[in-house]
């Protein structure tokens, strides 16, 4: 179910200057076949290439689209404090097909403020017909939006689940400071490997075939509760843009 989301404040306000290094420079991935620019294209018909989503919940907490808003030019999704409500997006693969197989995507995102109990979460899921876990999941970036170590500091994981059989996961992560403004990406040749990267720099990857997803995948960035009681303060995931490249 799509929804059209909240507008407030000034493109000329969003807190971040450059691109930064991006794994598509890096690597020469050449042009984005789309990229959102001012998330003017998102909408809540079948073709809306982003959509929020609404879900009754489940372990991990109910999706409204009232934690999914666009402020000051960029993508906003929170986690509320004394509930477990949070805010999802999920975004069309090449030609508006809602899925893809193979991909390459990179955001650039900072938490600015959470607490242990929200995670900020980047992830491919089967597309249309696929079944979880024996058609894969790869969260290419998960970590908590609290930084109970202080200075802002979080391991942000990479955790790739299959089935071998029964449920497996091939898991690394990397030390990041949250608060401060990182692209993530993931590149998934079916047949070939998946890997991670950060700010250009890969710090995963995989060539065990029977992990790598085979068919369609969509990609969601979505806020999860990762606890029992809810959370003290709201959690506030700040995304500057999304590009998908072909492979």
């Amino acid at each position: 179910m799509g929804i059209a989301l909240t507008r407030r404040g000034s493109i000329a306000a969003r807190g971040y200057e450059s691109d930064g290094v991006t794994a598509a420079a890096t690597l020469g991935w050449g042009a984005p076949y789309y990229q959102t620019t001012d998330w003017s294209d998102v909408g809540d018909s079948d073709t809306a290439w982003l959509k929020s989503w609404v879900s009754p919940g489940n372990q991990w907490g109910v999706k409204l689209p009232e934690q999914v808003e666009v402020v000051n030019g960029m993508l906003r999704i929170t986690g509320t404090a004394g509930t477990k409500t949070a805010g999802q997006v999920m975004f069309a693969g090449a030609d508006e097909e809602w899925g893809s197989v193979g991909a390459r995507y990179e955001f650039r995102s900072r938490v600015t403020q959470g607490d242990d109990k929200w995670a900020a979460v980047a992830l491919l899921w089967p597309g249309d017909g696929g079944v979880w876990p024996d058609d894969g999941e790869v969260d290419f970036y998960e970590g908590p939006t609290g930084t109970s170590g202080g200075g802002g500091t979080v391991n942000v994981g990479f955790n790739l689940h299959y089935t071998n059989p029964g449920h497996q996961q091939i898991q690394d992560d990397i030390s990041t400071n949250i608060r401060e403004w990182n692209n993530f990406a993931v590149e998934w040749i079916p047949g070939s490997h998946v890997s991670g990267y950060r700010n250009g720099v890969r710090f995963f990857h995989t060539t065990n075939l029977t992990a790598v997803p085979s068919g369609q995948m969509w990609l969601s960035l979505q806020m999860d509760h990762h606890a029992e009681t809810p959370a003290s303060i709201p959690a506030i995931w700040e995304i500057a843009w999304v590009r998908q490249y072909l492979i």
